[in-house]
């Protein structure tokens, strides 16, 4: 019983933790109020791509009620420090944006600071690294203020940002990466800085509306009308500011774009294009189904052999009850014992269900693995799954035994 309990345990709770964590909120004190302009029925989410200008246009429509921000990725494969030039097989994520970025995304700066208005204006050539690539670039001393080259631009070291990378990664879910793959952007950069961006740069979607269906478009274009590689995002100042922002929006749409693409569309919050986006993967799902039914097994099978040792021991029950023990003292004696077994299943469950989702995570080729870990709110679920499963198997074998007519049993023990 004791292992059946834990391995029935093990396997729900691995799957069910698994598919928790692949639905969780990444950003949940904004979730509502954070929202991106999309077209959902465009496929691999190229509906929320606009060219430089509209984009900027996009983000004053956000006025009294909320922030905007305009950004853009890129990867490159490499970057010259102090003159020396590193090969990056990788490659090295840069985010385009304007400075809202970091506020709206909770992004954490370390040291320094974020570029100004005027350097953003200028397409002043800085950059702030994330932690991670500073401590790369320059192992034996502060990134601040140094200087690292992309091809033929030379950036100044303005910050350092913290460690950053939420999953699933909802403010760029149409990324070849998916929505927990890759890592977090090593560069964050002024979106005006595209201009002078590395040749070999390569962008998402781009200019495939003007023909060039290239990801590595040249940098000069990437200001053009018709690239379309930028997301525009509102950060509302209330659930409230949110809906009205909505309304704002839309009815401000025809003046920039077709009726056809002004009515597709839609100002999304985050929890919204999560659910759209149907992130966590089909077979997670079924898996955690499946779990929960190897469980529901486990329960019923450990009940059975509940079952059979009350059936043994009717004589005992018989001559408890002929000598004066009641009904409850007989439910409350079952219970007892099935309730230490249960925990006792419970407590090695609970170990193989740790070991399960250290296995999961060493899977290769997975990009959702590194996900599965266990936070308070499953191991609080997994113990109360420890006490209803010790109650179910042993109530009903427990309610049988006392309601056996002591004579009977006697009677049929002799």
């Amino acid at each position: 019983m004791v292992v059946t309990l834990a391995v029935g345990l093990a396997a729900g709770m691995t799957t069910t933790t698994l598919r928790y964590a692949l639905g969780l909120d990444p950003i949940p004190r904004k979730s509502e109020r954070l929202l991106n302009l999309q077209d959902p029925t465009a496929p691999y989410h190229s509906g929320g791509m606009f060219d430089y200008g509209r984009a900027k246009a996009l983000s004053r429509l956000g006025g009294r009620y909320a922030e905007a921000t305009v950004s853009g990725f890129g990867i490159i494969t490499s970057v010259s420090i102090d003159g020396r030039r590193r090969s990056e097989e990788r490659g090295l994520g840069i985010r385009y944006a304007t400075a809202e970025f970091f506020r709206m995304f909770d992004v954490p700066l370390l040291r320094g600071r974020i570029w100004t208005v005027a350097e953003a204006a200028d397409a002043s050539p800085v950059v702030v690294l994330s932690e991670d690539a500073a401590g790369e670039f320059f192992p034996h001393g502060d990134a601040i203020g140094r200087q690292i080259r992309l091809d033929r631009t030379l950036y100044t070291v303005i910050g350092i940002s913290g460690h950053w990378n939420p999953q699933p990664r909802y403010y760029n879910l149409g990324s070849p990466a998916g929505a927990f793959g890759g890592g977090a952007p090593s560069m964050f950069v002024p979106v005006t800085e595209i201009q002078y961006a590395p040749n070999k740069m390569m962008v998402q979607e781009a200019c495939s509306r003007l023909g060039d269906t290239s990801l590595m478009p040249r940098p000069s274009t990437l200001l053009s009308p018709g690239c379309e590689w930028l997301n525009v995002w509102y950060l509302a100042h209330s659930t409230r500011d949110a809906k009205l922002l909505g309304r704002s929006v839309k009815s401000q749409l025809p003046d920039l774009f077709s009726t056809r693409r002004a009515r597709n569309l839609q100002l999304l919050n985050v929890r919204q294009i999560l659910a759209d986006s149907d992130i966590v993967p089909g077979p997670v799902r079924l898996y955690a189904l499946l779990g929960t039914a190897f469980l529901a097994l486990c329960i019923i099978n450990a009940a059975g052999m509940q079952l059979s040792r009350v059936l043994h021991s009717t004589t005992q029950i018989g001559i408890r009850r002929a000598l004066g023990a009641s009904r409850a003292d007989i439910m409350r004696q079952y219970v007892c014992d099935a309730f230490l077994v249960g925990s006792m299943g419970g407590l090695l469950g609970i170990g193989l269900t740790f070991a399960g989702l250290g296995v999961v995570r060493q899977l290769p080729d997975v990009g959702y693995a590194h996900m599965a870990h266990m936070d308070g709110t499953m191991f609080c679920l997994m113990i109360l799954t420890v006490l209803v499963c010790s109650l179910l198997v042993g109530a009903v074998p427990a309610w049988i035994a006392s309601h056996a007519d002591p004579a009977q049993v006697i009677k049929a023990a002799r």
